[in-house]
């Protein structure tokens, strides 16, 4: 099986499947000076549209993707409740918490010299509030953010490394609420780039 039917660095737009291929990277066509920077605003664009899509997919499900009791009413089983679950919920959080998380490492590199690793969420909005005192505004989104899972595990695994279940009470969120706070403050950490930048970029 040739890696080409899943991969390929190029496309024939005159070919009849060309709109199956899509471009990760719109960077990579970029100069070299200019690429690592705008790299790192692409991706966190990329998961703003992401967060975008899922959002809107719960507004239209809303009912789906909340767990539900619907009672069964069968000649096997007269007037059982039957309990069903379908949720977005666990994407969605990711998705709103890693925008963030990349979107305050975009800020602390474009405003320092360092490169930032690690997860925790709540050790990086420190750093950014030193930097930026007026993004106080969203501490409550974050505080949000770092008690459901401050260090990006919760929402990947079930369980830590020693096989321990992470802690697993139920937790209800106002998704439209943290969606608002979490692209607000996206936006106001990395700007949108125009197309009038991209062009600019590229020459």
């Amino acid at each position: 099986m040739s890696v080409n039917k899943y991969l390929n660095d190029r496309v024939d737009f005159g070919s009849n499947d060309w709109d199956r291929w899509i471009l990760l990277r719109f960077s990579s066509f970029f100069k070299e000076e200019v690429r690592l920077e705008q790299a790192e605003i692409e991706l966190v664009e990329s998961y703003r549209l992401a967060l975008d899509r899922m959002y809107e997919a719960i507004k239209s499900d809303q009912l789906l993707c909340n767990p539900r009791i619907e009672e069964e009413d069968s000649i096997v089983r007269p007037h059982a409740m039957v309990f069903k679950t379908y949720s977005l919920g666990i994407p969605f959080m990711f998705l709103a918490r890693h925008l963030v998380e990349l979107s305050i490492k975009r800020f602390l590199e474009a405003n320092g010299s360092t490169v930032e690793t690690g997860h925790k969420i709540s050790e990086l909005w420190e750093k950014c509030k030193k930097k930026a005192p007026v993004f106080s505004a969203y501490d409550d989104v974050i505080e949000c953010l770092t008690i459901i899972d401050d260090d990006e595990l919760h929402f990947r695994y079930v369980k830590d490394t020693n096989g321990k279940e992470y802690d697993n009470k139920p937790i209800f969120i106002d998704y439209a609420r943290i969606y608002r706070r979490s692209k607000q403050l996206s936006m106001n950490l990395v700007p949108t780039t125009t197309v009038a930048e991209l062009q600019s970029k590229s020459k």
